[in-house]
């Protein structure tokens, strides 16, 4: 068994347009969004005047700065202030060679999101105090109300949800979706979700109880359950094929849902709130526009082809697809030749594959990802010295400093 290796460049909060003045933000600011903006700008202008009759009115989120729950196994090992994998691939050169650049996954949903730029650009939001993912809508939505502004409608996407297409026909799937639902006066929120077992769904993923329409790619929302805790309340949420419905965290929500939310938090500030550290919970959000307006104003677009990048062992398998291609459709060409020499130079495809993930901080003594991995697999031991831990975390190997 060949043991496949991922060397990510170092650690922070939060992989987002959404930055952290905490942990890095200034430095995803500068080595991803600004120097990404060109690109944007070349993908808006190409593809853009497809969505021209909503940009005015839309207001685009792409956000990744939660806690990275998902990641915690690697997260404990390399202490309290990190709570994210820096999402950075080495760039190789056609020859394979090491360019000493890096690659940014957050690229690839920021390049869907960029048909959907208005004249302001890629903007950045500085979130010094981690409130949830939907707390930076709300107060978007806060500050247009003191400002006697009209609400936007809002699209919102995760920083690391990654969507494919089934043929060239589909390319503009989901946008195209967005925009039909915020076309439709008789609808106020949309989300986009994945079949998934109940087994898959607990404790991972939001889960939707979807109620269907007749079309086999869109269902009405009836609840959202936040990560269900057992198969068994997963189970209560299946469609009739036995599947759940996984939120992959990528919606509208319409201007007249966000003023009644608006509205609603005026009377209770703790309206939608998980706890006090979360006051703006998107599931329970969700949950009390669809109670309000009634189940046929929120629907839900079923895709197939889904990945994210929330724990350790789907970014490994994450990378890999980008060596086939996938997932790059809205880069530049250019760019995604680069992402697939890239993967394919760091992921191995050989059948029975174990990843190990790990910081240059974590190999220590190893000196690369690479050398830790062929040292595992020629002893067999998941070494343990002074800096650094190797845990198997099933299956998946995660190299990780030793805490103080």
């Amino acid at each position: 068994m060949k043991i496949n290796s991922i060397q990510n460049q170092n650690a922070f909060k939060g992989v987002t347009v959404t930055t952290s003045s905490k942990n890095s933000g200034k430095q995803i600011r500068d080595n991803v969004i600004i120097p990404f903006r060109e690109t944007a700008q070349k993908i808006s202008d190409k593809k853009g005047s497809r969505y021209a009759d909503i940009i005015d009115t839309t207001e685009v989120f792409v956000a990744a700065a939660g806690k990275g729950k998902r990641c915690l196994p690697l997260t404990h090992m390399q202490g309290d202030d990190v709570t994210k994998v820096y999402y950075g691939i080495p760039e190789v050169d056609k020859q394979g060679k090491a360019t000493g650049k890096m690659l940014y996954v957050l690229n690839i949903p920021m390049a869907s999101a960029a048909p959907l730029l208005d004249e302001d650009g890629l903007k950045t939001v500085n979130a010094p105090v981690a409130k949830g993912s939907f707390a930076e809508v709300i107060s978007f939505a806060k500050d247009r109300r003191e400002q006697g502004l009209e609400q936007k409608d809002i699209i919102f996407m995760c920083g690391d949800n990654f969507f494919g297409v089934q043929g060239e026909d589909e390319e503009f799937e989901i946008l195209d979706y967005l925009r039909d639902v915020i076309k439709d006066d008789s609808k106020v929120l949309g989300l986009v979700g994945v079949k998934r077992t109940p087994e898959e769904t607990v404790n991972n993923f939001g889960c939707l109880k979807a109620l269907p329409t007749g079309k086999d790619d869109i269902y009405k929302l009836d609840k959202f359950l936040e990560k269900p805790k057992t198969v068994e309340l997963a189970k209560d949420f299946a469609t009739d094929d036995g599947n759940c419905v996984a939120n992959t965290g990528t919606f509208v929500m319409k201007k007249e849902a966000m003023d009644w939310l608006l509205d609603k938090i005026e009377e209770d500030p703790m309206f939608i709130a998980r706890d006090d550290s979360e006051p703006y919970d998107f599931a329970l959000a969700s949950t009390k526009v669809q109670e309000h307006f009634g189940t046929d104003m929120c629907t839900i677009k079923i895709v197939k082809d889904w990945e994210d990048a929330g724990q350790p062992d789907t970014m490994a398998k994450l990378t890999e697809e980008f060596s086939k291609g996938r997932f790059l459709t809205y880069l530049p060409r250019g760019m995604q030749e680069a992402f697939k020499r890239s993967a394919a130079a760091t992921c191995y495809n050989d059948g029975a594959q174990t990843t190990i993930l790990a910081t240059p901080k974590a190999v220590d003594t190893f000196k690369s990802a690479r050398k830790l991995a062929d040292y595992i697999d020629a002893t067999d031991t998941l070494p343990k010295t002074s800096q650094v831990e190797v845990k198997d975390i099933e299956g998946m190997h995660v190299a990780g400093v030793v805490n103080d």
